[in-house]
């Protein structure tokens, strides 16, 4: 009889699960959102994108 080896390669899953949200707040997917939006104050990415911009991981 032969063993098999559960940690072996084969018994793995690979995933990328997104925890955080959007990195880059000045994108338009991101910034038109509730949630970065309400994180922003409640100001639009037209009134004050420096903000945006400074509160971005990512952004420039």
């Amino acid at each position: 009889m032969q063993m098999t080896n559960a940690l072996s390669p084969s018994n793995f899953r690979v995933a990328v699960v997104d925890f955080y949200g959007p990195a880059d707040f000045t994108v338009e997917e991101a910034r038109d959102t509730k949630q970065i939006r309400r994180f922003m104050t409640g100001k639009k990415f037209a009134e004050t994108r420096q903000q945006y911009e400074l509160a971005s991981p990512v952004a420039g």
